[in-house]
């Protein structure tokens, strides 16, 4: 949202990536999937090219052992560096775990500048709410300071996934019975609180 918010105010070209989505089982490929968003960004410039979960890409590595990581790490830098003289060519990378980024990847002339994120306050999620839940037909008892207050610690994808989770459940009920149907307070804190369950079993897992 912090990226594409730019673009709109720059008029600059947006290219939207997914890290995990670059990476291929094929010897190879991943690279040439690196290559082909920094061509497209040189076709399209001025352009602002996006990364999500960046830290796939660019993990921290060993310099004395060479893995597919290494060689992915060393194509990725190679076409940052064949930026530097595109001044309308600018990358803006998001993670959750900047500790497990390499410090080649992070240095100045790279990435020059940082900043942190953190989760949206009680008023930002208030009004995340009300933006993704204003195309609903709901009922007189939702409350967005309640919903708002519920889900303290949560990123905006986190709310925009309860949201979503929210119409969805909506649209069942109204083909089930087959006649016009409201989401309630409750209906939307159920949701909140089975994708607390499901985070919290996620964690669990990855523990295990």
């Amino acid at each position: 949202m912090f990226a594409k918010a730019i673009s709109n105010e720059t008029k600059m070209s947006f290219i939207d990536v997914k890290a995990p989505e670059l990476e291929s089982k094929y010897v190879g490929d991943t690279e040439n999937n690196i290559r082909n968003i920094f061509s497209k960004a040189r076709e399209q410039k001025p352009c602002i090219i996006f990364i999500d979960e960046i830290d796939c890409i660019v993990p921290k590595v060993k310099a004395d052992i060479q893995t597919y990581q290494t060689k992915r790490l060393a194509s990725f830098l190679t076409e940052m560096d064949g930026l530097e003289e595109l001044e309308d060519v600018l990358i803006i990378a998001a993670t959750n775990r900047i500790e497990d980024i390499d410090s080649a990847f992070l240095r100045s002339g790279r990435i020059n500048k940082k900043i942190y994120i953190g989760y949206p306050d009680f008023a930002a999620r208030q009004k995340i709410f009300e933006l993704k839940l204003r195309k609903l037909p709901m009922k007189s008892d939702v409350d967005f300071s309640i919903l708002a207050k519920n889900t303290d610690q949560m990123s905006g994808a986190d709310i925009t996934c309860i949201c979503n989770n929210s119409a969805m459940s909506l649209a069942r009920k109204i083909i089930l019975n087959n006649s016009e149907t409201f989401v309630s307070n409750k209906d939307i804190l159920d949701e909140i609180n089975n994708f607390k369950g499901s985070k919290f079993d996620n964690i669990q897992d990855s523990i295990v």
